[in-house]
């Protein structure tokens, strides 16, 4: 039976760069690189798990600006309806408690890195966006 889950992602800027994380190995899609967050939980707004989230992994606070996009993707026998932001950081993230590397990319450097396929609608907008 598949398994659906609700998760919010960060989309975060810094000037002209874009910030990702990779799954760390033990991580299910281990080594793909994502926009942070997590898992909505019950009785939660996406903004408030948005922001609890990126509070646990990256010890940063969060400014959330708008609504990026919203797609469901299959993975195997998981469902992922997977909403992600335009956000900014408040602080700058030093560690994760779920990546093994993180970093701010400019958009051409993206197509370098092995993106998890939940993030690809959310980064075709972006690109649409950053060329608009």
């Amino acid at each position: 039976m598949d398994r659906m889950i609700h998760v919010v992602g960060a989309v975060a800027f810094r000037g002209d760069k874009v910030f990702l994380a990779r799954r760390a190995p033990h991580k299910t899609m281990a080594y793909k690189w994502e926009f942070p967050g997590g898992k909505v939980e019950l009785g939660e707004t996406e903004a408030e798990a948005l922001s609890r989230e990126i509070d646990e992994e990256l010890s940063v606070g969060l400014k959330i600006f708008s609504l990026l996009d919203s797609s469901v993707t299959f993975v195997g026998d998981l469902t992922i309806s997977l909403s992600t932001f335009l956000c900014e950081f408040v602080g700058e993230p030093q560690v994760s408690s779920d990546h093994d590397e993180m970093g701010w990319f400019d958009f051409d450097e993206l197509e370098a890195l092995d993106i998890a396929e939940p993030d690809f609608p959310a980064l075709v907008k972006l690109r649409d966006l950053m060329n608009g």
